[in-house]
C-alpha cells in the first residue's frame, strides 16, 4: 500500500506507486507491507522553472526604408536567448534582449532554461517604401527678368516641404538657386529632391527717344533698334530687322527677343508735327479719304491758333480757335461749294497773320 505526502500532507486517493508532480512542493512516500507496520521515503522537494511566452516590442509603430528597427524583449535571467530570423538562429544576437533589424523578414524568439523553451509569436516587420516623384517646372529653361517658374512635386502626398520654408505642392520661384523639396507620405516617410533654377541676366536695349511726323509733306521715319537679337516686333507687326519704317503718328512699342526666348521692349511716342508752316492750297472734300480735309501743318503745337476762312462775299464759313482742327469743307453741317476760298491764320509761329486762297475742289 502507497500513501503519497505533500508538504507533510496526506494526498487523498493517490495509492498507486508513481504520482504525476504538477505542483511545486516536498513530496514523500508511505510504503506498507504488512499490517501494523509502514516506512517513509525519503522526502524530495520538486521546483518548476517557469518560462513566461516572451513578446517582441518595437521601438515604433511604423518603419521607413532606411530605418533601423529596435526589436526587444523583457529580461529573463538566467535564460538563454536565441533570435530567428525568417526560421533562422541568427547566432550574432545570441543572449540579447534586443536587437537592431534593418532587413523586412518574419522574427521570433526562443527562450530556454535547462531542459525548459518557450517561443514568441512570429513578429513580421516591414519597412514602409518613402515616396517616388519628380519635380515639374512650368517653363522648363532658364528664367528670362521678370519671369516667373512654377514648381510642381508630380505626384500627390501627405506632405511637403520646400527649401524656401513653403508646405504646398506647388511654389513659384523668380530667383537662381537650388530648391529642394521633402514630400512625406501617410506614414510620415519622406524621400527629397531638388532642382537647379537658372535665371538669365535682363537685355539690354536701348531707349528709342520720341519723336515728330509732319504729315503734310507725307513724311516717313525709320526706327532703328539694336542689333544682334533674332525678332523684332513694332506694335505687333513682326520682323527679322531690327528697323521699322513710320508714317503715322501715336504710340509705339517695340520689342526684341533674343536667341534664349527672353524680351525686351521699348515705348515711345511719334507725335505730328510739322516744324515750319506748311498750307496746302488745294483740297477735295469728296468722301474718298483722299485729301478730304484741309489740313495746316506747323500749328500743332500751337494752342492759341486761331484759323478763319472767308468765302468770296467775306462771310466767315470756317473757324477754328486754339488746337488746330483740320477742315472738312463743311460751314457747320453744310457743304460748301467748290470754288476758292481766303484764309487768315495768327499763329505764334508767325510775326504777323498769313493770308491766302485755298481752293475747293469736287
Amino acid at each position: 500500500k502507497f500513501n503519497w505526502y505533500k508538504n507533510g500532507v496526506l494526498l487523498p486517493g493517490e495509492a498507486l506507486s508513481n504520482y504525476n508532480v504538477t505542483t511545486e512542493g516536498k513530496y514523500k512516500v508511505e510504503v506498507t507491507a504488512c499490517a501494523g507496520s509502514s516506512s517513509f521515503s525519503k522526502e524530495i522537494s520538486v521546483h518548476f522553472d517557469i518560462i513566461p511566452t516572451p513578446v517582441i516590442t518595437t521601438d515604433k509603430a511604423i518603419y521607413c526604408e532606411g530605418d533601423v528597427a529596435t526589436l526587444q524583449i523583457p529580461p529573463y535571467p538566467g535564460a538563454d536567448i536565441k533570435w530567428l530570423f525568417n526560421g533562422i538562429v541568427q547566432t550574432e544576437f545570441n543572449g540579447s534582449y534586443f536587437i537592431n533589424a534593418e532587413k523586412a523578414g518574419k522574427y521570433m524568439v526562443e527562450i530556454s532554461k535547462a531542459n525548459c523553451k518557450q517561443f514568441s509569436s512570429e513578429m513580421t516587420l516591414t519597412f514602409d517604401n518613402p515616396p517616388e516623384f519628380s519635380i515639374n517646372r512650368r517653363l522648363n529653361r532658364s528664367l528670362c527678368h521678370g519671369d516667373m517658374e512654377v514648381l510642381t512635386v508630380s505626384t500627390p502626398a501627405a506632405r511637403y516641404l520646400w527649401s524656401t520654408g513653403e508646405t504646398t505642392r506647388s511654389i513659384q520661384v523668380k530667383n537662381a538657386g537650388e530648391y529642394e523639396v521633402e514630400v512625406f507620405n501617410s506614414n510620415n516617410c519622406s524621400s527629397k529632391r531638388e532642382v537647379e533654377v537658372i535665371a538669365l541676366p535682363r537685355i539690354s536695349l536701348n531707349k528709342i527717344p520720341d519723336t515728330v511726323l509732319c504729315l503734310i509733306n507725307n513724311e516717313s521715319i525709320v526706327i532703328k533698334a539694336d542689333e544682334g537679337f533674332v525678332k523684332y516686333s513694332l506694335n505687333g507687326v513682326a520682323s527679322s530687322f531690327p528697323h521699322f519704317t513710320i508714317k503715322e503718328p501715336g504710340s509705339y512699342t517695340l520689342i526684341v527677343e533674343d536667341s534664349n526666348g527672353c524680351t525686351a521692349e521699348a515705348v515711345f511716342t511719334v507725335k505730328p508735327l510739322c516744324l515750319r508752316i506748311i498750307i496746302p492750297n488745294t483740297f477735295t472734300p469728296n468722301g474718298d479719304m483722299i485729301n478730304d480735309t484741309w489740313n495746316i501743318g506747323g500749328l500743332e503745337n500751337d494752342s492759341n491758333a486761331d484759323v478763319k476762312v472767308y468765302n468770296r462775299y467775306g462771310q466767315l464759313v470756317f473757324e477754328s480757335a486754339g488746337n488746330w482742327t483740320a477742315w472738312n469743307g463743311k460751314s457747320g453741317s453744310d457743304e460748301l461749294p467748290a470754288g476758292v476760298y481766303f484764309y487768315v491764320i495768327s499763329t505764334k509761329n508767325a510775326e504777323k497773320p498769313i493770308k491766302g486762297i485755298v481752293n475747293i475742289i469736287r
